[in-house]
């Protein structure tokens, strides 16, 4: 019933104080950074009832897995007031 879809690397990986904070706003550990990408990120699949979680171990990697529900078949319309 969702979408899963994992993104990992075997890079650098993050240290767990990294990783605990990587979706704070302004947050950010390049030069030049804003700190915005990951709380954009968070933010937009929050809005679409999905999950996102980084798993990351300094020296191995880093995997992010986002889950979103899939579409629903059917409408499921609020009622609203009826018109007058």
């Amino acid at each position: 019933d969702r979408y899963i879809l994992t993104v990992a690397d075997n890079g650098h990986g993050m240290e767990p104080e990294t990783a605990a904070r990587i979706f704070e706003p302004y947050f950010t550990t390049k030069a030049d950074g804003t700190g915005l990408g990951m709380t954009m990120a968070y933010k937009i699949i929050r809005e679409f009832l999905g999950d996102i979680d980084v798993k990351s171990i300094a020296g191995e990697g880093t995997a992010v897995v986002i889950s979103l529900p899939l579409p629903q078949s059917e409408r499921r319309l609020l009622e609203g007031p009826a018109a007058t």
